[in-house]
């Protein structure tokens, strides 16, 4: 057999080219260092025949390792038997020309290898991205992260990817979707960042009157404040798919905004057909007491509100958003006491109106409706987001309470110009509380209208939306020992001994409240009114329910001081032994508070009346006192209670955390 030239092997296509046309035209003789064979004559035509350099191309189908889009494998050796035909065990190398659109891929080599491209997906949420490569592979995308083309392509080839479907309710764009493979490597830089499609809320409003201010809310949360009339627009778009609810958060001064075409849903467009329209504020002239929330649970709200005698039914209608009322039951109406006396005892004009009282039923706990209530000439709180109430708070949520007392006036200067009791509901109002304690004295002695013009008509603005519970003070009571304007007006737990709302208890988050009625005590200062025997059932009453309770704190408010002798002898062991941590009271016009054998008591006695100085005090305990209108805020967790005292003036006085 023939030597074989071994540098040829692994030489590129062109190089057996060439080989072939050498040995066509010269002929391969040796293997020698002269060139010429061994053992043979030379160039006398006497010599052995060398074996021709063969060469075999065979076609490869689309697909296959080398060649992924087809092309041609080429073996080349020498015809060692002479056969003319390229054998198996004849080949000394094999190469490829694949199909390309590459000029150069004839020539094999680097140009032959194939790469993949890659692209990475971000914001994809939901739906289905369609990317398409050269009008030939399309890939399917339902999530984010990095994904590849199964498709190859040859080193100088043109790739173009594209986005053939967006995604239903976003729009994807995408970087580095276009070029040539130069680099001889895979292709990872496609980048497709998709977002959500959003669109705006927006309306008109008219009849808001100049130098006015209206918000208006979206969702709860996007407030937009209006000061003038025309187009408006909320800030925040929404995606396709959200829903809108436009309400008006706070009214203008003295007017009234209905919101019409207000909640929907987003489809694929902008919003702009919501229309507000602001009318004068009026409270049809028959209402005497506009609604007040009363005895609140974790499932239900009393609202109450008063009539003149012309009206003699009423209906209480609340749903889950201004507007959208989808609840409603009559209210039961009766005639609150009469009166026939001023506070001076001069005769005067029979004052007497009606009591409307209905409840706002099956609540779950923090649940928070809006209502209004209608009475055959008008309604009061119709499309009005400050007319509102929610239920009781879970057992351990956080809450907020209020507690203050003595907003009566005096008979001498029933309408003082000062104004105390209003200016210090309009400082509450900036706290937000979720309920409210009166420690008692809110009329001058207990009459029907004095309860109309000195408490509910100050009052109007956070009774609306805030439930109060009230304790008797000893001006709640007629001088002939009756309390029946107190009972007709407000709606409390009839819990007591005897049924009646003079004393309760209730629950509100992780806090047991009990009223306790110091008017019965032996110092009470009403004889037709105090009763030894009732205060007796009282105390036992007082003792057992205490008992009865779980709640973490324990928290009792009444009227008259806790120091007094009387209150003091009544129930401080009682305080003592069941780990009552406050104790509220009123009747002194000051504030004070002190702390003793694990109680904290506090008297806050500034809600109105003419301010006294400091206060009275056990002996040999001292009491930090302050002469000021003033209310206490508490801030209740589930392991502490956050005591803040504020002035009118909104000034933070004292501050107490007592902690379990």
């Amino acid at each position: 057999m023939l030597c074989r030239l071994k540098s040829f092997i692994k030489q590129p296509l062109q190089s057996f080219i060439v080989f072939i046309f050498f040995i066509s035209a010269f002929g391969l003789s040796a293997c020698g260092q002269s060139g010429e064979p061994d053992g043979a004559d030379s160039g006398n035509g006497n010599g052995s025949v060398t074996p021709p350099v063969l060469t075999k191309s065979i076609p490869i189908d689309e697909g296959g390792t080398q060649c992924p889009n087809g092309g041609e494998k080429i073996e080349v050796g020498v015809d060692d038997n002479g056969d003319g035909i390229l054998g198996p065990k004849e080949v000394d190398d094999t190469t490829y020309s694949c199909n390309s659109n590459s000029s150069n891929d004839e020539t094999g080599g680097d140009n032959n290898k194939s790469y993949f491209l890659g692209v990475t997906v971000s914001g994809l949420s939901g739906g289905s991205l369609i990317l398409r490569l050269n009008e030939d592979e399309q890939l399917d995308v339902t999530s984010d992260g990095n994904l590849t083309f199964s498709t190859p392509l040859n080193n100088a080839s043109s790739y173009n990817v594209t986005i053939a479907t967006q995604p239903a309710g976003q729009t994807c764009a995408l970087i580095n979707g276009k070029g040539v493979i130069s680099e001889e490597a895979d292709v990872m830089d496609i980048l497709v960042s998709c977002s959500v499609n959003t669109y705006t809320v927006s309306g008109n409003v008219s009849g808001l009157d100049e130098g006015k201010t209206l918000t208006l809310q979206n969702n709860g949360g996007d407030d937009l404040e209006i000061i003038t009339n025309g187009p408006f627009t909320f800030h925040k778009p929404l995606a396709g798919g959200l829903t809108y609810n436009v309400t008006a958060l706070v009214y203008p001064v003295s007017q009234v905004c209905s919101v019409t075409d207000g909640l929907g849903a987003i489809s694929t467009e902008d919003i702009t057909d919501v229309m507000v329209k602001c009318v004068a504020k009026t409270i049809p002239s028959n209402f005497i007491r506009t609604p007040y929330l009363q005895n609140v649970t974790k499932n239900s709200v009393d609202v109450m509100w008063g009539t003149d005698e012309s009206i003699s039914s009423g209906m209480l209608y609340w749903g889950s958003s201004p507007g959208n009322y989808t609840n409603s039951v009559s209210s039961t109406a009766f005639y609150a006491a009469k009166d026939n006396a001023d506070c001076g005892g001069n005769k005067m004009p029979t004052y007497r109106n009606i009591v409307h009282s209905a409840t706002i039923s099956g609540l779950t706990a923090g649940q928070t409706v809006y209502y209004y209530v209608s009475s055959e000439d008008g309604n009061v709180g119709f499309n009005d987001p400050s007319y509102k109430a929610t239920a009781a708070s879970p057992d351990n949520a956080s809450f907020r309470f209020i507690a203050y007392g003595d907003s009566r006036p005096t008979c001498a200067n029933p309408y003082p110009v000062d104004n105390a009791r209003s200016r210090l509901i309009n400082t509450m109002l900036l706290h937000g509380p979720d309920l409210i304690l009166h420690t008692g004295d809110i009329a001058i002695n207990g009459r029907l209208k004095q309860f109309d013009d000195f408490y509910f008509a100050p009052t109007a603005q956070i009774a609306k939306s805030t439930p109060v519970f009230t304790t008797i003070g000893n001006h709640d009571i007629r001088w002939n020992g009756t309390v029946q304007a107190y009972r007709d007006l407000y709606s409390l737990p009839t819990n007591s001994i005897d049924g009646t709302e003079d004393y309760y208890s209730f629950d509100y988050g992780s806090v047991h409240f009990v009223s306790l009625n110091t008017a019965l005590l032996p110092d009470g200062y009403r004889n037709g009114y105090k009763n030894s025997e009732r205060a007796a059932e009282m105390k036992d009453w007082f003792e057992s329910d205490l008992d009865s309770t779980t709640k973490t704190w324990k928290i009792i408010f009444f009227h008259r001081q806790y120091y007094l002798n009387d209150v003091d002898t009544a129930w401080r062991s009682i305080f003592e032994d069941n780990e009552v941590s406050l104790v509220l009271s009123g009747h002194a016009h000051h504030f004070d508070s002190h702390s003793r054998n694990g109680v904290t008591y506090i008297v806050t006695g500034g809600g109105g009346s003419p301010l006294a100085g400091a206060g009275m005090a056990w002996p040999d305990y001292r009491i930090d006192t302050f002469s000021a209108y003033n209310f206490v805020r508490i801030d209740v967790t589930q392991n502490s209670l956050y005591i803040n005292v504020f002035d009118i003036g909104n000034t933070l006085r004292k501050r107490i955390v007592l902690n379990k």
